[in-house]
């Protein structure tokens, strides 16, 4: 594993939200509009778990009770309304549904009768929510669901052609939905729905893409073997941001992107050429990368970030989900 460009780390300070119970982590988190943290949390060894809460003011997770999972929660949003969204076969039974969590209401389940995995969730300003997996429409293709919950409603983004399940969903404040796909021969291709209809566009600097992020301006963010690139759907121009980017000998197993005021977060693990893992944390501001990677996460030799949120109003404090008994929380020093 070689790092391509030394970089200084900034000055990031981290502090572990441990689990109160050893075997749990934080798979999946998000932020409510109110910038309450959830995390759906997993413990492998007793193939169970369930969403908690971080109470600031008590320093510590605190159950949400009604709900257990018996496989693990990869995927969850927060829509405006301060609803909660996770998709899983929480009962290890085949039927994948997205289960809801509000504070007033309690939990309540959506079925659309999908016996195949949902792999990504995203939610909009609307309170619209977008899922895709490994299901598909009456064409053989594979295809993305927009569910209204207010109107209880599902609506099929039709016309897309995908040919593979989707590696990757994201949304940009205007709601413009972007949808990365891996061909079989390795081709990547993204795509984004205008609202009526969805639009491609392929590059080679895309052949090793393994994530997608999205700002307010047109821009779509992705990255490749050796840098992270942007492409401007205004302009139809791509942009290297000569990211030094980390490459494993082994497989990246996760990426993940995070766009907040002007600021890109982008986190990726993978294997090492020992079969261990390690991960890092970059951020990048006014043309600057930056390592803000937790000084000890690699101490485990098996550290994966699987996700990344950050608190509304406050661009320098994220939040990182990972497999270790705890979630990440680092603000940035304001000297």
């Amino acid at each position: 594993m070689t790092n391509e460009s030394a970089q200084t780390k900034t000055d990031y300070v981290w502090q572990p939200l441990a689990m109160l119970e050893s075997g749990y982590y934080p798979a999946a988190i998000c932020l409510t509009k109110s910038n309450q943290l959830f995390a759906a949390t997993w413990n492998p060894v007793a193939k169970t778990g369930y969403l908690q809460r971080w109470s600031v003011s008590q320093s510590k997770w605190l159950p949400v009770v009604g709900l257990y999972f018996k496989s693990q929660i990869n995927q969850m949003c927060c829509d405006t309304l301060g609803n909660i969204y996770l998709v899983g076969d929480t009962n290890a039974l085949g039927n994948y549904v997205i289960s809801i969590y509000n504070a007033t209401n309690g939990w309540s389940f959506v079925d659309n009768g999908y016996k195949v995995p949902i792999n990504y969730i995203c939610c909009d300003t609307n309170n619209n929510v977008y899922v895709t997996g490994n299901f598909i429409d009456t064409n053989n293709n594979f295809s993305v669901m927009q569910y209204n919950l207010g109107q209880n409603k599902w609506t099929q983004l039709t016309g897309s052609g995908f040919n593979q399940p989707l590696s990757g969903l994201c949304l940009n404040p205007s709601n413009t939905l972007f949808a990365l796909e891996v061909a079989l021969n390795q081709e990547v291709s993204i795509s984004y729905w205008n609202g009526q209809k969805w639009f491609s566009f392929t590059s080679p600097n895309m052949q090793t893409a393994t994530g997608i992020g999205c700002d307010n301006s047109g821009n779509v963010f992705f990255n490749s073997s050796s840098s992270i690139w942007s492409y401007n759907l205004l302009l139809k121009q791509y942009t290297d941001l000569k990211a030094p980017i980390q490459t494993f000998s082994g497989t990246v197993v996760f990426t993940n992107f995070f766009y907040i005021d002007n600021i890109l977060y982008f986190s990726i693990s993978g294997y090492t050429d020992t079969g261990a893992t390690a991960c890092y944390v970059w951020v990048y501001s006014n043309n600057t990368w930056t390592d803000i990677t937790p000084s000890n996460i690699n101490e485990n030799n098996n550290a994966v970030i699987y996700d990344i949120a950050c608190y509304t109003g406050k661009s320098h404090n994220i939040i990182l989900g990972t497999n270790l008994n705890k979630a990440y929380d680092g603000k940035q020093l304001i000297h």
